[in-house]
């Protein structure tokens, strides 16, 4: 699982309402707030996002890595304040993201998990 990073923490932190995407899994698209975008030399893009995930079991706030060609945009949302960082390094070691999403209360909140990179369903 991702380290923590209190240098990320702080960018994602002070945005007041992060935008919304579209995240597109294998069998759908789910909105997805976007925290930041990640650029490593290795893989390219990435999009830092936070989604909410419901099965009939169980849910959770999501946050994981995306390659930035799954993130679709909305029209008329301006993303040009999301924060910019590079990731180095084996993937495992990238920076857990800290859970951003509109509406989310604490009980959500309390759900928090991260999936690596490695994890998100192709």
């Amino acid at each position: 699982m991702g380290v923590e990073d209190p240098q990320l923490a702080a960018p994602v932190g002070q945005a007041r309402r992060p935008p919304m995407v579209a995240l597109a899994l294998p069998d759908k698209r789910l909105p997805a707030a976007l925290l930041v975008w990640g650029r490593c030399e290795d893989v390219g893009w990435l999009a830092g996002v936070c989604y909410l995930h419901r099965t009939w079991h169980s849910r959770a706030l999501v946050t994981t890595w995306a390659p930035a060609a799954r993130v679709g945009a909305y029209r008329g949302v301006d993303y040009r304040r999301v924060p910019r960082v590079r990731l180095h390094g084996d993937q495992s070691r990238w920076p857990a993201l800290p859970p951003a999403y509109p509406g989310a209360g604490e009980q959500w909140l309390a759900l928090h998990q991260h999936l690596d990179f490695g994890d998100l369903p192709r």
